[in-house]
């Protein structure tokens, strides 16, 4: 494997159901197989195999998270959180993080423009109508 990029004081947790288990922190390294076909990211010793059977995803209310699946472990997800350098315009974490993304886009494990965006505003609509439905339920019960 060979190293694709470094993004220093990062921090990856696991989300299970309403917990956050913090899980390391230190320098996100980014390795690629030899026959380009995998992608790994390792923080400390913690190493996570991505792949296109468990997409990486963003968070609409923060560009700082990516998200994707545990593998065999239904409603479980890794949360890596990228420096807060990554929202400083032309900083160097900002180009980590484009280069990360970059990365991920190609191995067709990101969506990227229109589908991003799709997906983003489908959440949001999505969250409206669970507001809105609470909203209406908890009318109907007073």
């Amino acid at each position: 494997m060979s190293t694709v990029l470094e993004i220093p004081s990062c921090s990856v947790a696991q989300l299970v159901e309403s917990e956050t288990l913090p899980l390391a922190d230190g320098t996100l390294s980014l390795f690629q197989s030899e026959d380009d076909e995998s992608l790994t990211v390792l923080i400390q010793e913690m190493a996570f195999p991505l792949s296109k059977t468990s997409p990486v995803f963003t968070h609409s209310q923060n560009n700082r998270w990516y998200f994707f699946a545990v593998p065999g472990a239904q409603g479980s997800f890794i949360r890596v959180t990228l420096p807060e350098g990554v929202e400083v315009a032309g900083s160097k974490h900002e180009k980590l993080r484009d280069q990360l993304e970059d990365k991920l886009i190609k191995q067709g494990l990101l969506q990227s423009g229109f589908l991003a965006a799709g997906d983003e505003l489908g959440s949001s609509v999505k969250q409206e109508a669970v507001a809105l439905s609470a909203t209406i339920a908890s009318q109907v019960e007073t």
